[in-house]
């Protein structure tokens, strides 16, 4: 049976997220193989119960040195941490900072170098004992379990300002429980910060590779509405709530008393975190070297070439031969780093449009378009960036050739994109792209 066409036979006896009874659940189709799991969407709160619930113990949860490169060296976004967290600390003015199932600790740092936060962060996985020890940040290899009492460690002894929560909610059986501990360790005037995918998200025309992240085939438990979101936010005691949806994630903010938030730059506060890290001995390699490729990124996205220039000089990024094929994603991390598609398009970006380098622009782009390719084809469930990057790498470098006046070799590029385009590892190529390229390559006319 194929997710989404029937109610199982065993179907839940209520919404993961309201309780509604079972009767009020139906099946969605979100269009990919989920692996045997079935989406049920509520029809009264909007969230979709995941069938059969996952059983997974993250205490057990070891992990591997795969999951952490990839987590530590690409899918861990300091510029969206920092940006779903300096609101709320600075909303604040937040002196103590927790961070529930924090990860690797990015979070943490990030707080207590912008803010000067005594921070703590809780993370029974081996992400965190990682970044204890690569970070220098405090993390209890535990989970958050109960109100304070007699066994709660001194770290956890005194409120929290700010509780930060992200990616977590939708892995809990009893969401309405999560958010009553929450509330118990935080101050009178504190502010809850939420991060979860949203339920709309597995029916809307996004990538193959972010509704698999949404979903997490055996990961996660339910994914929230936004409107069944600050509901359950307003039941566990907060009458103030902000819920802000982007892409395939929604935001959560919640506080016992009115607030407003000042108005902050993500990017420059990430420049600053990252600067300021790489001045100290702390972060240790290979961290160190991770967070420089970070500020690479946040450089060239602000537009500060000069900046960027200069630190390009010190960056080693491994350009892809023109034939490149892995058994797994192991042999793919072995020869390049995880961030390697994104590292190879971000220098395409600078030769192409500060340094006038075209014709190196072009060979860069081509090789995130292999690279992206690459891991497509065999870490598809890990690619969101890979497949939103995969065409526009290729685009980039018909139109660095078509800059560089060589219009066949434009041509032949962007020709690849028709020949590689049923490939079932790739996502389909956007219609807004398409139109860019006739409209920018000028192929067809003189």
């Amino acid at each position: 049976m194929s997710a989404g066409q029937d109610i199982p036979d065993d179907h839940p006896a209520q919404c993961a997220a309201c309780h509604a009874p079972g009767e009020h659940l139906s099946p969605v189709e979100p269009g990919l193989d989920t692996g045997g799991i079935s989406l049920l969407a509520c029809d009264r709160c909007g969230s979709v119960t995941m069938w059969p619930q996952p059983d997974k113990d993250y205490t057990a949860h070891a992990g591997s040195e795969t999951e952490l490169r990839d987590y530590v060296e690409m899918n861990c976004s300091i510029h969206d941490i920092t940006k779903a967290v300096m609101p709320a600390v600075m909303a604040t003015g937040a002196k103590r900072y927790l961070d529930v199932g924090c990860g690797f600790g990015f979070s943490l740092d990030i707080v207590r170098r912008l803010a000067g936060c005594d921070v703590v962060g809780i993370e029974p996985a081996h992400y965190g004992r990682a970044g204890r020890d690569l970070l220098g940040v405090p993390v209890l290899p535990d989970v958050l379990s109960g109100p304070p009492g007699a066994r709660t460690p001194p770290e956890l002894s005194r409120p929290f300002d700010v509780i930060f929560a992200s990616e977590v909610i939708e892995h809990v059986s009893d969401p309405g429980a999560f958010l009553e501990t929450l509330s118990a360790y935080l101050a009178p005037d504190g502010m809850l910060a939420l991060t979860t995918p949203r339920a709309a998200a597995v029916t809307e025309a996004h990538t193959r590779n972010e509704k698999l992240a949404v979903i997490s085939p055996g990961a996660h438990v339910f994914l929230y509405s936004a409107a069944a979101f600050e509901a359950a936010l307003r039941q566990a005691g907060f009458p103030h709530v902000v819920v802000i949806e982007s892409g395939v994630t929604q935001m959560a903010y919640a506080a016992r008393v009115p607030f407003s938030f000042p108005e902050i730059s993500p990017g420059a506060l990430t420049t600053q975190y990252l600067q300021s890290a790489l001045e100290t001995d702390t972060p240790r390699e290979p961290v160190s070297t991770v967070l420089q490729c970070r500020l690479y990124r946040s450089l060239i996205e602000q537009a500060q070439w000069e900046a960027a220039s200069s630190l390009d000089r010190d960056i080693e990024i491994r350009m892809a031969p023109q034939d490149i094929n892995f058994a797994d994603y192991d042999a793919f991390l072995a020869k390049f780093r995880a961030s390697e598609p994104s590292l190879s398009y971000l220098r395409g970006i600078l030769y192409l449009v500060h340094e006038r380098r075209r014709v190196d622009a072009h060979h860069w782009f081509m090789s995130s378009f292999r690279l992206c390719c690459a891991k497509l084809q065999i870490a598809p469930s890990v690619c969101a960036v890979e497949a939103d990057m995969v065409w526009r790498a290729l685009f980039h470098a018909a139109l660095s050739a078509r800059h560089s006046g060589d219009r066949e070799l434009a041509a032949r590029t962007w020709r690849i994109a028709e020949e590689r385009a049923g490939a079932d590892f790739l996502p389909d190529i956007s219609e807004e792209l398409r139109e860019r390229a006739d409209r920018e390559l000028k192929l067809s006319g003189g």
